[in-house]
């Protein structure tokens, strides 16, 4: 599955955010698409020390901080 075939835009046009590095960030490393792994506190299920991801964050609320830091700096 190409994401620019299925849906129409560029895989450089997105980002997964998600928690389970197995399940997740490991599907996004197959197809070459960048992620941002929310490491939530004592959420240690699905840990799969040969995922990589992009961003790592705490909380969604962090990662939207983050954000809108770049966006207004940017």
């Amino acid at each position: 599955l190409k994401i620019d075939e299925f849906f129409g835009i560029k895989k450089d046009a997105t980002i997964s955010v998600a928690q389970s590095l197995q399940h997740d960030h490991r599907p996004a490393n197959a197809i070459g698409m960048s992620s941002v792994w929310i490491e939530r506190a004592g959420a240690s299920t699905c840990y799969d020390p040969g995922a990589t991801y992009d961003f790592r964050f705490a909380t969604l609320g962090e990662m939207a901080d983050a954000l809108e830091k770049e966006l207004t700096l940017g």
